[in-house]
């Protein structure tokens, strides 16, 4: 008699559709149930059908939050040497599979996420950092910024904040904002300039409570996000000069203007809530037009 002993890695819950579970397993195996654990499935030949080891660490297994018979699987084969990234998707509850991997870097996966707005915008993290696609896994881009290559163990979404923050293994938390990548299309990226949707913010009152000049590794030391109101947009070429971000109020009186970013890609600029002769404003609606390259955008923005 052969007795086989496997643990349990990953364990997931449709939000979509009571009863279903998906489980992963450290010696590879994937199942399903629609019954609430009644009866299970074992779906892990599919995913080898697929180009998925049998035999190599599940280490995520993922129930899509838009379609019940969804679920996204990854596989590592660091634990053997095999570095190859094994992201595998299925719309059928296990039955087929498709990899999903297609121009990721040859270094294992340890985790997806799926956007819970957007099914086609996904990140996974890996041991050479974030990569996200936004259509559905066709193609991956790597997520850089000022975050180092690192390998990454686990992901999370905030459901109310649009923030990805991504937790790696010895370098900390990062957290980063993943709200323009949800409209981002092909008019989007046709587009000179596009200014994506401003976040209502209120302003904190606290910046001179604590000790912020302690840093080192006696110390856990980072810095807040900013202070007000973040303007993000998009460029489809480098600017000659700065961009020009003018905040009016209600009235249409203008109370700032400010100087921004002029990058081709992604830009960030912040406004403190303060109006020409630095005080606060008054919290409420105000409009905010961005001016770069010749191109000209304009949204509304709350401040609380």
């Amino acid at each position: 008699m052969t007795i086989q002993f496997c643990t349990m890695t990953t364990i997931a819950e449709s939000p979509v559709k009571p009863g279903v579970l998906w489980v992963g397993t450290d010696d590879g195996r994937v199942q399903v149930t629609q019954t609430h654990g009644s009866r299970w499935s074992d779906v892990t030949p599919a995913i080898a059908a697929a180009g998925g080891p049998s035999d190599l660490w599940v280490t995520r297994v993922v129930a899509s939050a838009h379609a019940p018979g969804t679920a996204y699987v990854t596989k590592s084969g660091y634990r053997y040497d095999r570095p190859d990234p094994l992201v595998f998707k299925t719309v059928d509850y296990g039955a087929t599979w498709i990899a999903i991997n297609s121009d990721l870097p040859r270094r294992p996966v340890n985790v997806i996420v799926e956007d819970p707005t957007d099914p086609d915008i996904l990140f996974v993290g890996t041991h050479h950092g974030v990569f996200a696609s936004i259509d559905g896994g066709g193609r991956w881009v790597r997520m850089k910024g000022n975050m180092p290559t690192v390998p990454v163990t686990d992901l999370v979404i905030h459901p109310r904040e649009a923030d990805l923050v991504v937790a790696t293994f010895g370098r900390g938390l990062f957290i980063t904002h993943i709200g323009p990548l949800r409209e981002i299309d092909e008019q989007t990226l046709g587009q000179p300039l596009h200014f994506f949707a401003v976040r209502s913010r209120a302003l904190r009152r606290d910046e001179a409570w604590g000790n912020y000049e302690l840093s080192g590794d006696r110390y856990v030391y980072t810095e807040n996000e900013p202070n007000g109101l973040v303007f993000e947009y998009r460029l489809a070429k480098k600017a000659d000069s700065p961009a020009r971000i003018t905040i009016a109020d209600a009235a249409g009186t203008t109370v700032r203007v400010i100087e921004g970013a002029t990058n081709a890609g992604l830009n960030r600029t912040a406004w403190n809530g303060n109006d020409a002769k630095r005080q606060p404003v008054a919290p409420g609606e105000y409009t905010v037009t961005i001016e770069a390259g010749g191109a000209k955008a304009t949204r509304k923005a709350r401040l609380l």
